[in-house]
């Protein structure tokens, strides 16, 4: 899998701090060094990440993350996030271990209604340039009952 930009060179800090771990082995290991179970990698990883980002985004008058963020709904987003950018989609295919079309073209079609400036925030973002906001202040955030009604 390409590792890219910003996540890339955070990957490379996490493995520096950790440097007796193998360098074959998980990013992040039980104790043992083995696979954290779903329940694990929610609570001990995800879960801590996403308190981290909030915390960031408020201090930076910007919307929290959404609630019910998993490990799953963000190997979504990394899929639409390359469609998005107009990544190939057999590579995404193929980084994303799917097999069937339908499902990428699904994937592939929802992605590619963002607009010209997100996805030039996206790339900003990915590609690690430099980072971008792509959350707005919190008090210019649409409530609920706006984006139904605009839907």
């Amino acid at each position: 899998m390409k590792l890219r930009g910003a996540l890339r060179d955070e990957l490379v800090a996490v493995r520096a701090r950790h440097s007796q771990a193998p360098t074959d082995g998980f990013v992040f290991p039980t104790l043992t060094g083995g696979r954290q179970s779903t329940d694990n990698l929610r609570s001990r990883v995800l879960n801590l990440a996403v308190k981290r980002a909030n915390e960031n985004f408020t201090k930076q008058e910007l919307s929290p993350l959404p609630d019910g963020i998993t490990p799953h709904s963000l190997r979504r987003t990394f899929a639409s996030v390359l469609y998005a950018l107009g990544e190939d989609p057999g590579i995404v295919m193929d980084e994303m271990g799917h097999t069937h079309p339908a499902l990428a073209l699904r994937v592939y079609r929802q992605s590619m209604r963002r607009g010209e400036d997100e996805k030039a925030q996206l790339r900003t973002l990915i590609e690690g340039n430099e980072l971008a906001t792509i959350g707005r202040p919190a008090a210019d955030a649409p409530t609920e009952t706006t984006d139904r009604q605009a839907a």
